[in-house]
């Protein structure tokens, strides 16, 4: 990705600095609005993380292992600088006779610190009843779905949206949640949730 002209490519700062709990930004494809939000996640200060979901854990995997691709194809120090692993957690259980439930997630560290940035999942979060004090933005990319296309909305996804979010939040006055998308369709489940026309 080479940028020719940055005023024609949108930046996300702005749009931040209102420090609004729940944001939506949609536009045009290809005018930078995952890059520009990448950008600023990439570089937020210490012990500020950020959680990206998709709708399917596969699709959180996926775009785990391309996230760094476009970025350090404009700011190559990026590719020494972060790098992509895995995190595994085992869920105890109070009875001896069950199984433990073993979970494998994705994630974006600082070589330098090993200190986690980006976390990825899915809306349907495993261990939906644990707090995340350390993640300060939620951010849903692709969270429209171009109409003909063969994906389509979860069932109750709203409230499985909702509830992840809250989850995260707790109430918290540092935390901000963005959603992307390009401007494909006005009639959508989020829409018509929120009365937004």
């Amino acid at each position: 990705m080479v940028i020719l002209n940055k005023t024609m490519y949108y930046d996300i700062h702005e749009t931040l600095s209102y420090n609004a709990p729940l944001t939506i930004i949609g536009g045009g494809r290809g005018r930078g609005k995952t890059f520009s939000a990448k950008k600023v996640i990439l570089n937020t200060k210490p012990g500020n993380q950020t959680m990206w979901i998709t709708r399917t854990k596969e699709k959180a995997i996926e775009t785990a292992k391309g996230f760094l691709k476009d970025i350090v194809s404009v700011y190559p120090k990026y590719d020494e600088r972060y790098e992509l692993t895995w995190v595994t957690m085992k869920e105890d259980t109070l009875t001896e006779g069950k199984k433990k439930t073993k979970y494998v997630y994705p994630i974006i560290v600082d070589r330098a610190t090993q200190e986690p940035k980006v976390h990825f999942s899915s809306i349907n979060v495993q261990n939906k009843g644990i707090p995340f004090p350390d993640i300060r933005r939620l951010i849903f990319d692709e969270f429209l779905i171009k109409p003909g296309t063969s994906e389509r909305y979860g069932t109750d996804e709203i409230t499985s949206f909702l509830d992840l979010f809250q989850t995260i939040a707790r109430l918290r006055k540092d935390f901000q949640c963005i959603m992307i998308a390009n401007e494909i369709d006005d009639y959508n489940p989020y829409f018509a949730f929120w009365g937004i026309e």
